[in-house]
């Protein structure tokens, strides 16, 4: 019996090339540049505790993103339970949020004190959709959570609206959004604060670390003193919860290195990304590739396959082949946070049914710095054979 697998993987090889492919970003800077900026902790004496390169890049973070005060974090997820704990109605329960999203999002919710309240997504853009809202459940919100998606980008103006019309504060998970610019400003200016990664699967390489951007002076300075042990300038305790959550200057050195060479990053995004488009046509019955907005100034660093009704049962076997010969192709946020554990649904008929549905038909294509804009016709036949072998056999 001929070992199909093996036969994937041999043609893998042959067309594609023996390396793993990933669909993360994983750029890497020049070495010579890493190195030229660390050299300036050297001199400085200094590599935690707030030297001179994480200040150098917190100025370059918040120019870029066009906001008055930006923080950094050792990861993104510290950072993100510093802008719950810190921005959150403290006399609430629930934090809104979407359950198509992030896997440790609702345990960041849960460390920071909260329970997660599940609204539907926009099938539009995949980000949550406040229509689907139950009005009956905004009394005990504390916080809205609203996550920009992994393509196209939330309504951040029509969503902080709605927070200021109901009061309720807001914070946007923007780690897939860097880039983006909407008519009404760059994303990291809405809400009360918004969230970015710095980990090597993101569009800035720290290859870890975090940052928020905000436009309010006392929150930026609860941040600080968040990150520093809760402590004040005089030494003095002013919370409870405390932890050391500073970024090193390591990972600012490699963050910087890597946001000097961004625009090299955007042009190689993009013509892999319009590869994928005009290749389509030879997958065009079994999936297309989800849009960016262009007017948006997108990274187009990340590519997501809608799989067709008819191939949505061929997934699992797809992404589990595909693993299986080293192109490590995975599933768009799954599962739904509201199947992992016992969760609360804020919709008016407890259902989730956008979510619920867009949860089984997406994946994301191999994509980021590595691969090659002549890797990805071979890509795009050899899935498109894969899921025919896959689907014969179910049928």
């Amino acid at each position: 019996m001929v070992d199909i697998s093996n036969s994937y993987l041999i043609e893998k090889n042959k067309y594609i090339g023996s390396e793993t492919l990933s669909t993360s970003s994983l750029y890497s800077p020049d070495s010579t540049t890493v190195l030229n900026y660390i050299k300036t902790s050297y001199y400085h004496k200094q590599f935690t505790n707030r030297g001179p390169l994480v200040e150098e890049l917190e100025e370059k973070l918040l120019n870029f993103h066009k906001a008055r005060y930006c923080i950094t974090f050792c990861s993104g997820f510290w950072a993100l339970v510093a802008a719950i704990k810190n921005v959150a109605l403290k006399d609430r329960k629930y934090v809104l949020m979407p359950s198509l999203t992030y896997r440790r999002l609702d345990d960041a919710v849960l460390w920071a004190g909260f329970t997660p309240l599940y609204c539907d997504i926009d099938p539009i853009n995949l980000g949550l959709d406040i229509n689907s809202i139950d009005q009956k459940y905004l009394t005990n919100i504390s916080l809205i959570l609203a996550v920009h998606p992994m393509v196209d980008c939330l309504n951040a103006y029509s969503i902080s609206k709605f927070a200021l019309s109901v009061s309720i504060p807001v914070v946007f998970d923007s780690v897939e959004s860097v880039n983006e610019k909407l008519p009404e400003g760059k994303v990291g200016n809405f809400g009360n604060c918004e969230i970015f990664s710095l980990h090597a699967s993101k569009l800035i390489n720290g290859l870890e670390g975090g940052y928020i951007t905000t436009n309010d002076y006392n929150l930026y300075n609860e941040l600080k003193e968040f990150q520093n042990f809760s402590l004040n300038s005089k030494g003095e305790l002013t919370q409870k919860y405390s932890m050391n959550a500073k970024l090193n200057e390591g990972h600012a050195a490699f963050a910087l290195a890597s946001f000097d060479e961004l625009d090299l990053l955007l042009r190689h995004n993009y013509s892999i990304y319009n590869e994928y488009l005009c290749l389509e046509k030879l997958v065009c019955d079994k999936f297309r590739i989800r849009r960016y907005n262009n007017n948006m100034s997108p990274s187009y660093m990340i590519i997501v396959a809608e799989l067709d009704k008819k191939y949505i049962d061929c997934r699992d076997k797809l992404i589990m082949t595909l693993n299986s010969i080293n192109i490590l192709s995975r599933i768009y946020y799954f599962p739904p946070l509201h199947k992992k554990r016992e969760s609360m649904i804020g919709t008016k008929d407890l259902k989730l049914t956008i979510t619920d549905l867009y949860s089984k038909k997406l994946f994301l294509l191999p994509s980021g710095w590595p691969i090659q804009k002549d890797q990805i016709y071979p890509i795009m036949n050899l899935i498109n054979k894969i899921i025919d072998d896959i689907y014969l056999k179910k049928c």
